[in-house]
């Protein structure tokens, strides 16, 4: 029977950890079903199958296992990952306790010189699809275009017929992870009620999914319309 593919979202905090902390196996796996566990997953890998992805990590093109490093200052100023000019970037994150991927801080510095007006927590789930390949470009432009990260601006682009980057139902930053990032960068947190957690569910690329609503159940006065039908 062939073996199941591991889910690329395990792979990639596997090699981050091994990049950025110098695990042992046997504690990067125990830090994955410790994560898996967190989000009401139990597909995590096996040590053996940990060992396999750190032994074919390490063989990888240094400029490969770069990408999985953390972006510290002055660290990704001085390697030419950043300009110098990204340094209060960098700091604001370090204050904020995030840790990004240089690929990922990257792509942030890129859409806050394009849209400072966007709340933070906005702009790092614009960097982190961007730099994960996991969204069109050009779906990212609308969306800064129209700023559709307001009401209005996803009303206008709606109007338009002009397809934008969807955060309402799927992001990589739950709504209570966005509020935490745009109240630590000084942003009003988002407009409205903060969903829980449970009505989300996390899948492939480490992407949440909001679950359909469920159904409502129907009042005495409808259960008493039905059995008079």
């Amino acid at each position: 029977m062939p073996r199941q593919p591991i889910d690329r979202w395990y792979v990639e905090r596997i090699k981050e950890l091994w990049e950025n902390e110098r695990l042992s196996s046997k504690a990067i796996t125990a830090r994955i079903e410790e994560l898996a566990r967190q989000h009401g997953r139990h597909d995590y890998p096996s040590e053996r199958s940990v060992r396999r992805i750190l032994q074919e990590h390490r063989q990888a093109p240094e400029v490969e296992r770069e990408a999985f490093r953390y972006a510290k200052w002055p660290d990704a100023c001085l390697d030419g990952t950043l300009p110098w000019e990204a340094g209060p970037l960098l700091l604001a994150l370090a204050r904020a306790g995030v840790l990004v991927r240089k690929t990922t801080a990257v792509w942030l510095w890129r859409v806050s010189l394009a849209a400072p007006e966007a709340p933070f927590s906005v702009r790092v789930e614009c960097a982190i699809r961007l730099a994960a390949g996991a969204i069109d470009p050009r779906v990212v432009e609308a969306f800064l275009i129209y700023r559709a990260w307001t009401a209005e601006g996803r009303a206008e682009a709606t109007r338009e017929g002009v397809a934008v980057m969807d955060m309402e139902n799927t992001c990589f930053l739950l709504p209570f992870m966005r509020n935490m990032l745009d109240e630590a960068f000084g942003w009003p947190p988002g407009g409205g009620p903060v969903p829980e957690q449970g009505s989300w569910q996390l899948g492939p690329l480490g992407l949440w999914i909001k679950n359909p609503p469920e159904p409502e159940e129907p009042s005495d006065e409808r259960r008493e319309e039905r059995r008079q039908r």
